[in-house]
């Protein structure tokens, strides 16, 4: 497991960020190769062990509606400096799984002025 979360430091200006959405782009994965994804309000220890957080394939194309939150709940927004929730990522291989493969993991939000 790898955890990951977005840090607010300054606004800018702005007045809030919220719709926070995770996913991956690039080439297909490889054979036998997956990278779930899940979400947790606290950081736990990475297990080596099959994710019980990161139990879904990352959205492979650019979500519609987020998928991670702020605070535990959709619908959360930063007014502030903060943190969002944390991702949750694990690749996944089984014994038919092929060598070599890059991805690119992306995290988008939305921003008002």
């Amino acid at each position: 497991e790898r955890y990951a979360r977005i840090h607010v430091v300054d606004l800018g200006g702005s007045t809030k960020i919220n719709n926070l959405r995770v996913y991956r782009s690039g080439a297909a994965l490889p054979s036998g190769i997956s990278i779930k994804y899940g979400q947790s309000t606290a950081y736990a220890t990475p297990v080596k062990t099959a994710s019980t957080i990161a139990t879904v394939d990352i959205p492979a194309s650019l979500p519609t509606s987020e998928n991670l939150f702020i605070g535990g709940a959709a619908g959360g927004a930063l007014t502030a400096a903060g943190y969002s929730d944390y991702a949750v990522f694990q690749a996944q291989l089984d014994s038919t799984a092929s060598v070599g493969g890059s991805t690119t993991i992306s995290f988008v939000y939305s921003e008002t002025a």
